[in-house]
C-alpha cells in the first residue's frame, strides 16, 4: 500500500535564481515498495527507491536523497506528532532498504 503525506512549504525570501516556483506550495509525497514520488501544483517526478541514495532523518526534517547533491525534503512540521514523523521515517529507510536489495539480488 502507498504511504501519502502532504505539507505546505515555506518560501525563502531570496533564492537569487528565478522564482523556484515548483519548490514551494503544498506538496504531497507518495512512497510505494517501487518509488518515492513528490508532486504539486507545478510539477511531480518519481524516483525509483533503487536510485534514492540514502534517507537521512535528521531533528527537523527526512532527507531523501535523490543523488549526491539534491533530496526530497520532508519537514517534521508536516507531521501531527512526532510518532507519525518517525513512523514515516522509518517506513521510507524500510522501503529504501529493500528497494536497494532488489537491484543488488542481496537479503
Amino acid at each position: 500500500h502507498p504511504i501519502l503525506h502532504s505539507f505546505p512549504t515555506r518560501r525563502s525570501s531570496d533564492l537569487g535564481e528565478g522564482d523556484n516556483r515548483r519548490l514551494f506550495g503544498q506538496r504531497t509525497v507518495t512512497a510505494t515498495p517501487a518509488y518515492i514520488s513528490d508532486s504539486g501544483a507545478h510539477g511531480s517526478s518519481s524516483t525509483a527507491w533503487s536510485a534514492v541514495e540514502r534517507v537521512v532523518r535528521l531533528d527537523e526534517a527526512i532527507l531523501v536523497y535523490t543523488s549526491a547533491l539534491s533530496a526530497e525534503v520532508i519537514p517534521r512540521r508536516a507531521f501531527l506528532s512526532a510518532i507519525a514523523f518517525d513512523s514515516f521515517a522509518s517506513a521510507l529507510e524500510e522501503m529504501r532498504t529493500q528497494g536497494s536489495k532488489r537491484v543488488t539480488g542481496s537479503d
